[in-house]
């Protein structure tokens, strides 16, 4: 089954003190404890991970690759209302697009949630009453890249987004109809 934790209903400081959190870990950041002899090699935020593979035959090939990057978080927040936040997001090289918040889990990061509630902030400065994580997957089976779903709920502004020279946000409210 799956592993849900409790909503987190704190201020971002007391959020960002928080040290294990349970929440699922992705089969990519235990690779050097599931595979004894791994060799890690970092690639500036990206890491090649090799170990010897044995295979369904018995037979042994001398060194099986993976690359992992950091996990993600995807948030969809939800206002009062029950609308949900969209951001149209402007970046180099990308141009602009419409979009969910997003962003790449931090060295240091003690848990998906401090990194979800600083991603929401920063992006659209908002803050959310609750984050729950809904769903995770892997990106592709050749790249060891998780995404953590997480509902944010009852949005409410703090502040103005932090301005970013590699990334600019504006966020807008959509209703759903079910």
């Amino acid at each position: 089954g799956s592993v849900m934790p409790p909503p987190i209903s704190e201020p971002l400081v007391e959020l960002a003190q928080r040290d294990g959190f349970p929440y699922p870990v992705p089969p990519g950041m235990r690779l050097q404890t599931l595979y004894q002899d791994a060799q890690v090699k970092p690639l500036g935020w990206l890491s090649l991970v090799e170990w010897p593979q044995t295979q369904l035959d018995g037979t042994t090939v001398l060194t099986y690759r993976t690359v992992c990057r950091p996990p993600a978080v995807v948030l969809m927040p939800t206002n009062s209302k029950g609308e949900v936040m969209l951001v149209t997001t402007t970046q180099p090289g990308a141009g602009t697009y419409e979009g969910f918040v997003a962003g790449d889990t931090e060295p240091g990061d003690p848990s998906i949630f401090y990194r979800a509630v600083k991603e929401l902030g920063e992006e659209t400065g908002y803050i959310a009453d609750e984050y729950h994580l809904v769903y995770f997957h892997q990106f592709a089976a050749s790249i060891q890249w998780f995404a953590y779903t997480i509902i944010a709920t009852n949005c409410h502004k703090i502040g103005e987004p932090i301005a970013d020279i590699g990334e600019r946000s504006r966020p807008y409210f959509v209703s759903v109809d079910v």
